[in-house]
C-alpha cells in the first residue's frame, strides 16, 4: 500500500501540469494579458475593495448633510445595492469578462446620477455622487488600459457606448443588465474571454473562494449596519412619526386651555366690584380644573413615552435578528463552500490514483516485454557463438 501511494506521490511530481492551475484562460491568452488568472482576479478583488469604501464613504458624507428623511433614505439604499451589484460583477468565472461588467457598473452608475432617472436623488449633496461615480469609472477603466492595452479598448469602447445608452440602471435598486449577458460583442468577443474558458483547477478554485469570503467577511457588518439605519428610518417614517405627531397635538391644547383660562381669570379681575365676592370662586374653579387638565395631559405623556420605549425596543430586536440571520446564512455559505471543496478534491485524488495505476500497469508489461527482447537476444547470441565454435 505505501508504494502505491509512493508511486502516486512521484507521478503527481513529475506530471506536475495535472494539478498545476492554468496562469491564463485562453481569452486573456488570445488578448496577450501578461498576469495570470490569479493576479487578475486579485486586482478586481482589490478593486471592489475600494469601490466599496468609496460608496460608502460618499454615502455617508450624504446623509450627514442632508436633513430631508427621503434623502437619507436613498443613499443609505446606494451603498445597500451598489456593493452587492459590483461583487457580483467581479465574482465571475472569468476575470476578463469580469473586469468588463465592473467597467459597465461604473459607467451605468454615473450616467444615472448625471442624466438618468437618479439626477436629482441626492438634493443639493447630489455632486457627491456624479464625482464619486466618475471617480470609480476612470479608475475601472485606467485598469482595464494597463491589462488589455489601448488598441484593444479603443476597438470597444464605440459598441461600449451604445450599449450603455441601451441599457441604464432605472432605479436606486440598481436592477441592471450585466455585460456578460448582452455584451459578449462589445468585450468578451474582442477580448477573446469568454466564462466557458477560465475553468480552474483545484488551487485556482480553492485560493479565489477562500478570497471570496475574505471580502464578505469584511463587509457583511458594514452592510448589516447599514441595513439597521434603514430600518430605523422606516421606523420613524410609519411608526414613530405619528406617536409624535399625537404628543405635539396634546401640547398644543393644554397650551390652548391655559391661555384660555388665563384671558377668562383677566376678564374676571377687570369685572366691576358688584362680582368680587364670586370672583374668587369663579379663580379658584379654575384653578382646579387647570390642575386637573395638566395632570392628565401629564398622564397621557407617560404614557406616550412609555409606548415610544417599546416600540424601540422592538426594532432593537429586530436588528440584532436580523444581524444574527445573516450570520447563520454566512456560516452556512462557508459550510457548503468547504464541502464542495472537499468533494472536489477527493474526485481529483481518486482520479489521479486510477491514472497513476494505469501508468504503473503500463510500465511493468513494457519492462517484461524489454526483458523477454534481451532474452531472445542473448539466446541468440549464444547460438551464434557455439556455431562459430563448432566450425
Amino acid at each position: 500500500m505505501r508504494i502505491r501511494y509512493l508511486a502516486i506521490v512521484v507521478l503527481a511530481w513529475s506530471t506536475g501540469c495535472s494539478t498545476k492551475p492554468a496562469p491564463r484562460t485562453p481569452g486573456m491568452a488570445a488578448v496577450g494579458v501578461d498576469i495570470t488568472t490569479a493576479e487578475l482576479r486579485l486586482v478586481l478583488y482589490r478593486y471592489q475593495g475600494v469601490f466599496a469604501a468609496k460608496i460608502h464613504q460618499a454615502a455617508d458624507k450624504i446623509f450627514a448633510n442632508e436633513s430631508d428623511r427621503d434623502v437619507r433614505e436613498m443613499s443609505i439604499r446606494w451603498k445597500i445595492n451598489a456593493v452587492p451589484t459590483m461583487q457580483s460583477a467581479v465574482f465571475q468565472l472569468d476575470p476578463l469578462a469580469g473586469l468588463a461588467d465592473a467597467w459597465g457598473l461604473t459607467a451605468q452608475m454615473e450616467n444615472f446620477f448625471t442624466t438618468g432617472n437618479g439626477k436629482e436623488l441626492f438634493g443639493d449633496s447630489q455632486a457627491i455622487a456624479i464625482e464619486t461615480s466618475r471617480a470609480l469609472r476612470v479608475e475601472i477603466r485606467a485598469l482595464a488600459h494597463s491589462i488589455v492595452g489601448d488598441a484593444k479598448l479603443r476597438e470597444v469602447e464605440l459598441d461600449f457606448s451604445t450599449w450603455l445608452d441601451e441599457n441604464p440602471i432605472l432605479d436606486i435598486a440598481f436592477g441592471r443588465r450585466s455585460t456578460s449577458i448582452d455584451a459578449a460583442s462589445v468585450t468578451a468577443a474582442r477580448w477573446g474571454s469568454g466564462a466557458m474558458q477560465s475553468v480552474g483547477q483545484i488551487e485556482d478554485l480553492v485560493r479565489d473562494l477562500s478570497d471570496r469570503l475574505s471580502i464578505y467577511v469584511a463587509q457583511v457588518p458594514e452592510l448589516a449596519r447599514s441595513h439597521a439605519e434603514l430600518l430605523m428610518i422606516e421606523a420613524d417614517r410609519y411608526m414613530l412619526a405619528p406617536v409624535w405627531e399625537d404628543v405635539a397635538s396634546l401640547e398644543r391644547s393644554a397650551a390652548s386651555a391655559e391661555q384660555r383660562i388665563q384671558s377668562i381669570g383677566a376678564f374676571i379681575e377687570s369685572s366691576p366690584d358688584l362680582i368680587a365676592s364670586e370672583r374668587i370662586a369663579i379663580v379658584e374653579a379654575l384653578q382646579r380644573e387647570l390642575e386637573i387638565a395638566l395632570v392628565d395631559v401629564d398622564r397621557q405623556r407617560l404614557e406616550t413615552l412609555v409606548s415610544i420605549s417599546a416600540e424601540r425596543e422592538a426594532i432593537m430586536n429586530d436588528i440584532d435578528s436580523l444581524r444574527s440571520d445573516i450570520m447563520d446564512d454566512l456560516r452556512a455559505v462557508t459550510a457548503v463552500t468547504t464541502t464542495e471543496v472537499e468533494e472536489m478534491v477527493d474526485r481529483k485524488a481518486l482520479a489521479i490514483v486510477a491514472e497513476s495505476e494505469s501508468l504503473v500497469d503500463m510500465m511493468f508489461w513494457r519492462a517484461l516485454i524489454l526483458i523477454a527482447i534481451g532474452l531472445a537476444g542473448l539466446a541468440i547470441v549464444l547460438r551464434s557463438t557455439r556455431r562459430m565454435d563448432k566450425a
